[in-house]
């Protein structure tokens, strides 16, 4: 494989700042047959190799009619073999501070015919893992002194002997962009890769549902809607379709092992206008306690809501998936018992919503639903570890393998004064009420945005459903 480079960065401060030009640049890599390809580059002017011609969120009409778009003529100087190449978009980026994909809209013109519409650029394909993006990695960052954050697929062709194919380029911030991203920046370069004829490359539009497509689906003896609407899973194990990928760098990273893969999660339910309700598969590195000050413990004022919400899990995102996660009212419940059905939690955490956050938490009535149990305990008869929700070091392991909710327990002492503790879910699956300053496991819960473009898959756990960025 022997990538050709030429391409340039085009940069572009939203709302707030001029375009910083940067002086257009080409890296080739000499040999096999580079020397047959030549790649002519028509821009804006000189200096601006990807237009971004407007600093500032457009109308797709407007950007159609007003842009000049980026004009790549691809040669194939040789007369006596044709030419396997791939045409890439390599998003770059030094900071945090960069426009998602999901913000910047793309419209590819082939021979003068349209041939990607205008579209999301995140719902490009990306370029999977193998030996050209290796390559393309490599001489990306070397030569440009960033690192590359995305690269999507804009096309894959031959070139005949002695003939040439022109591409024209539009790029433009999405109209839906919001003051958030002021002062952000977006830097791209093209492409032209040679391909490895023993390598595949996926190109294309990922085909795309919504959650209440995946709502719909919903049906069977392993669903039940509850006293809130949602519709969720019960009672089921990994053979279930409820796996999603989010949070990921790139779509490979999906495919992982399960076991150590940090981007899965489950879902738990989805509510009838489309709320997906997800957890995290694998619970966080470390432990947290829930403590908070007084004896209040709402959640919003515990030490385990600022790990979660403001320093720590949701944080440690970048912002194009943070934005994928929507503010929820969730159940500050107080009357919760361990021996309590699932329909009596929901019924009370629904009179109890009271507390706003992005990030939260499986409640009681969430564990209940998805192990199907007519109790809390899940004991030899009622056994627990084999549901989706599972708990780390099932059947066996050590007590700091327990997990927290967000349901608040009850429990009296030998006063019969009520002491303040919260449920949490013991390694084999058992529940039972414990204090707040002690530590343990959790695994983040929240709310996707319905407006979310997921990936026509299976959910299953070697198909899942990805959360496009």
């Amino acid at each position: 494989m022997v990538v050709l480079l030429l391409s340039g960065i085009g940069i572009a401060y939203a709302y707030i700042s001029a375009i910083d030009q940067s002086k257009k640049s080409a890296v080739a890599v000499v040999g096999g047959k580079t020397a047959c390809i030549d790649v002519d580059i028509e821009t804006l002017n000189e200096d601006e190799l990807n237009n971004l011609a407007y600093n500032y969120p457009i109308t797709d009409d407007f950007a159609i009619q007003n842009i000049k778009p980026t004009k790549l003529k691809v040669t194939n100087k040789c007369s006596d073999s044709e030419l396997d190449y791939t045409l890439i978009l390599t998003s770059l980026t030094d900071s945090d501070k960069y426009i998602p994909s999901s913000l910047i809209k793309i419209k590819l013109d082939k021979e003068e015919s349209e041939l990607i519409k205008p579209v999301k650029l995140s719902k490009i394909k990306d370029l999977g893992e193998g030996t050209t993006k290796t390559i393309l990695e490599t001489e990306l960052n070397k030569n440009y002194s960033q690192y590359t954050k995305e690269s999507k697929v804009l096309d894959k062709d031959k070139i005949e002997p002695s003939t040439s194919i022109t591409y024209e380029t539009y790029l433009w911030i999405d109209y839906e962009a919001d003051n958030s991203i002021a002062g952000y920046d977006y830097k791209d370069v093209l492409s032209i890769v040679i391909n490895n004829p023993e390598e595949s490359v996926e190109t294309g539009i990922n085909e795309t549902i919504t959650t209440l497509d995946i709502y719909n689906t919903m049906t069977g003896d392993n669903i039940v809607t509850d006293c809130n609407g949602m519709r969720r899973f019960v009672g089921t194990k990994d053979d279930v379709n409820n796996y999603v990928c989010f949070g990921y760098e790139n779509e490979s990273d999906c495919k992982a092992p399960i076991a150590d893969n940090e981007y899965i999660y489950r879902i738990i339910g989805i509510t009838a206008d489309g709320k997906m309700k997800l957890i995290k598969n694998k619970a966080l590195a470390k432990t947290y306690t829930w403590e908070g000050p007084g004896d209040d413990h709402t959640w919003s004022q515990t030490d385990l809501y600022v790990a979660m919400n403001e320093d720590g899990f949701l944080t440690s995102l970048s912002l194009d998936w943070q934005r994928k996660i929507i503010e929820y009212t969730w159940p500050d419940n107080r009357k919760a018992h361990s021996y309590s059905k699932a329909d009596e939690l929901c019924v009370q955490e629904q009179q109890e919503s009271s507390v706003l956050a992005r990030v939260g938490l499986m409640t009681l009535s969430d564990y209940y639903y998805a192990s199907n149990v007519e109790i809390g305990y899940c004991d030899q008869k009622y056994d627990c570890s084999g549901t989706w929700i599972k708990m780390e070091n099932c059947g066996g392991g050590s007590l700091s393998s327990e997990e927290w909710t967000m349901t608040h327990g009850i429990y009296y002492d030998e006063y019969g004064l009520e002491v303040y503790v919260i449920t949490n879910i013991l390694p084999l699956g058992a529940v039972r009420e414990d204090f707040p300053f002690n530590e343990h496991l959790v695994r983040p819960v929240f709310f996707l945005d319905k407006a979310s473009e997921i990936t026509s898959s299976s959910g299953t756990l070697s198909d899942p459903y990805i959360v496009l960025k």
